[in-house]
C-alpha cells in the first residue's frame, strides 16, 4: 500500500509546481508596471522605453532620473544612464561622471539605480 502512496506524491509535486510557476507568472505581469521590468531582490531596474516616452524618466529616492539614452524623443539625458560593460554587466553609469571624464580615466563605476550601488566598472576604450 506505500508503494502506492509514493506513486502518487511524484505526479502531484509535479503538477502543483506547475500550477504555482504559472500562478506566479501571470500575477507577476499583470501586477508589475511596465517602470518596473526588474531583476527582483534588490537588482537593476530598467524601465520601460516607451513608457519613459509618455511619462517622463522615473526617479529614485535621491531624486536622479535613470534609464537608456532617449534624450532624441524626450529633450533630456538622464542622470543615470543605463550602459554595459565587456562583461555584459547592465547598469547605470552617472551622468556627472561621464562628463567629467578625462585621459587618465579609464573605468567609470556602473551603479544600481539607486546611483549608490557600485555592481561593476565600465572600461573606456580608446579610439
Amino acid at each position: 500500500m506505500s508503494k502506492y502512496k509514493i506513486l502518487w506524491v511524484i505526479p502531484l509535486f509535479f503538477i502543483i509546481s506547475i500550477c504555482g510557476v504559472l500562478y506566479f507568472q501571470k500575477n507577476i505581469s499583470n501586477n508589475m508596471s511596465r517602470f518596473e521590468i526588474a531583476y527582483i531582490n534588490n537588482h537593476l531596474i530598467i524601465p520601460d522605453s516607451q513608457e519613459i516616452i509618455e511619462k517622463g524618466y522615473p526617479k529614485n529616492e535621491s531624486g536622479e532620473t535613470y534609464g537608456p539614452d532617449l534624450s532624441d524623443y524626450v529633450g533630456s539625458v538622464p542622470d543615470l544612464i543605463l550602459a554595459e560593460s565587456e562583461e555584459g554587466i547592465k547598469g547605470y553609469l552617472k551622468k556627472t561622471d561621464k562628463d567629467s571624464i578625462t585621459s587618465t580615466s579609464r573605468t567609470l563605476p556602473l551603479y544600481l539605480q539607486d546611483g549608490q550601488t557600485k555592481i561593476a566598472e565600465l572600461t573606456l576604450k580608446t579610439k
